[in-house]
């Protein structure tokens, strides 16, 4: 930090102790750029070896300019240890917040409009769901009814009776006897 600046201040909170009054003749004297308060001026060119040279000299100015900035550099840093930040950058901040905060409600409102679509869908699927099962159920009843139907047609097939062993010969000697060529009858020959 500036060690001039930490003069000036010394200084200035001396004298501090007169009121605050003082405080508030500072924050105008910076304000007006640093112009405005005779004893402020005065102190402040003493702080920074202003004092030394004729305001009419051309370096005068510039060590002027770079005093002011050097002060204000200061001024800003000292404050910041405490946590305080300057006005600009305080403005700057809450505009930003408001439109954040803008761009918040307005994403909310988006949201709230997307999960109402989604929920709206997804009524459709559960009208298509329900549908599908349906169907599913549909055609589960009706394929019962198909395996009852087979079922009824080969119980009536295994329900016929079948022919003895005896009526099995008598059928396949009057084969023979017609010409007719079985497995069984093929065997017979050729042995």
């Amino acid at each position: 930090m500036d060690k001039n600046f930490l003069l000036f201040l010394g200084n200035l909170l001396t004298n501090a102790a007169r009121g605050q009054e003082q405080l508030d003749t500072m924050v105008k004297w910076m304000q007006q750029g640093f112009k405005g308060s005779d004893e402020l001026t005065a102190l402040f060119q003493k702080s920074y070896e202003l004092d030394l040279m004729s305001e009419s000299q051309a370096a005068y100015f510039k060590m002027w300019e770079k005093a002011t900035s050097d002060f204000q550099k200061s001024f800003t840093g000292f404050f910041a240890l405490f946590g305080v930040v300057p006005k600009s950058q305080h403005t700057d901040l809450m505009t930003k917040y408001e439109e954040l905060k803008a761009t918040a409600a307005s994403m909310e409102e988006t949201i709230d409009h997307l999960r109402g679509l989604l929920g709206q869908r997804h009524l459709h699927q559960e009208e298509l769901h329900q549908g599908y099962q349906e169907l599913v159920e549909r055609q589960t009843t009706d394929f019962q009814k198909l395996m009852k139907g087979m079922t009824g047609f080969f119980n009536v097939e295994a329900a016929k009776p079948e022919k003895s062993p005896e009526k099995k010969r008598a059928a396949s000697s009057t084969r023979k006897k017609e010409g007719v060529i079985t497995p069984s009858s093929k065997r017979t020959r050729k042995s």
